[in-house]
């Protein structure tokens, strides 16, 4: 397979952009591009990353690839700070996109402490969206993430999964190994597991699922709307239009079996069950989550791992790290400090 490295050219952020060039070791502060990247048979793909100048880090360092998994299919996944600091992998929730962590990406504390890596699940975004059942295998999921952790060098990172992307932390568990992993923060919804959550969605959400899953085009694109406004508790206030334009493009984008395929599929969660329990875990909910019954899932996490850490915050809907970013993300800090060998 087609291999090469890439070069990233620096600006300042408050000019807004990054430019991806193939072909020659980018420099970090203090290990080369190819110590920190080795090579390897993924393909990464051209890129030009742009840093939006309202935020306010000084001279960020992303890099943005597409990686091919291991059945060719593109994932689309970016870094930002430090490849030397402890790593986190952010994967957002259903019909969404790495943008809904725009707000972690951008916080200069949290970089300078964390290498965050971020990347969109099969069938969403910028990645390739195959129509297939066997497509969206728990191993495949796996796969997927194998393969952004070896684009950007990271070893045993801190899986961050809001919503359904927390699952992952299952197929992990089963097809690489819970050694594979250092921790597990659950952000917000209802899902430990694919088959757990059939019990932690509350029945005033439940009827809305039909219409999150449908086939009908219509009813698509008029629920996209409603399905972006029951993420955020204050709506009105915290999801200005053209955030949640951008959040109801992720959903409208997407072809609609693939939210059937991503809800209706298997997971083997006897692995994840018999040797996960000693990973260290934190969830972070929100009281006013339409799509969870916190108070479920924290009893769930607690008969499977060994170690919780739970956060509950008040007024705050299905998105803690949105509604909350600068708290949620010093509790990131706080978790990945005290996983640090001293």
């Amino acid at each position: 397979m087609w291999q090469r490295l890439v070069k990233l050219s620096e600006r300042d952020a408050s000019c807004g952009a990054f430019t991806v060039s193939p072909g020659i070791a980018a420099h970090t502060p203090s290990r080369s591009w190819e110590a920190v990247y080795p090579r390897t048979s993924i393909h990464l793909e051209q890129r030009t990353v742009l840093i939006s100048p309202c935020f306010t880090m000084s001279k960020p360092i992303t890099r943005e690839v597409i990686v091919q998994s291991s059945d060719r299919t593109p994932i689309w996944a970016d870094a930002t700070g430090s490849p030397t600091n402890p790593a986190l992998v952010l994967i957002h929730g259903l019909a969404g996109t790495a943008l809904g962590f725009d707000k972690q990406v951008a916080d200069e504390r949290l970089i300078e402490k964390v290498f965050v890596v971020r990347y969109e699940m099969r069938g969403h975004g910028r990645s390739g969206m195959p129509l297939e059942l066997a497509d969206y295998a728990s191993k495949q999921h796996a796969e997927d993430f194998k393969a952004v952790c070896e684009a950007f060098g990271v070893i045993k990172p801190v899986l961050f999964g809001w919503s359904i992307g927390a699952a992952i932390a299952v197929d992990i568990a089963e097809y690489l190994g819970p050694e594979y992993l250092s921790g597990v923060i659950y952000c917000g919804g209802p899902t430990l597991s694919l088959s757990l959550c059939t019990v932690t969605i509350p029945s005033s959400w439940m009827p809305f699922m039909s219409y999150v899953t449908s086939s009908d085009g219509n009813v698509a694109a008029r629920f996209a709307s409603r399905f972006v406004e029951s993420c955020i508790f204050d709506h009105e206030r915290l999801l200005p239009w053209p955030i949640k334009l951008q959040w109801m493009a992720g959903f409208g984008i997407q072809p609609p079996v693939v939210r059937q395929l991503s809800t209706g599929r298997e997971q083997q969660e006897g692995r994840w069950k018999r040797e996960a329990h000693g990973w260290p875990v934190m969830l972070i909910h929100g009281t006013e989550d339409e799509h969870c019954i916190p108070e479920v899932v924290i009893a769930q996490a607690k008969e499977i791992y060994d170690n919780v850490e739970v956060h509950l915050l008040e007024r705050v809907g299905h998105s803690p790290h949105f509604e909350r970013p600068m708290e949620v993300n010093a509790l990131i800090v706080a978790f990945m400090e005290k996983l640090r060998v001293p």
